[in-house]
């Protein structure tokens, strides 16, 4: 077999790094207070339409 490799690799700078896991934790936070929040604010869980619109109202509050 014959194949050729480029061990160069780009990898991000630690400041890029950071700042993308920075985004990823914020967004993380509020998918887990919004779901959190959605199923204490919704009382009927089997209404999956009211339940996903309490948490995309909810998330997106958050996000902001």
């Amino acid at each position: 077999m014959n194949a050729t490799s480029n061990n160069e690799e780009i990898l991000p700078t630690p400041k890029e790094a950071v700042e993308a896991f920075e985004d990823f934790g914020c967004a993380g936070c509020c998918v887990r207070t919004s779901k959190r929040q959605a199923l204490e604010f919704t009382e009927d869980w089997s209404d999956d339409e009211t339940l996903v619109d309490n948490y995309m109202i909810l998330y997106t509050i958050c996000i902001q």
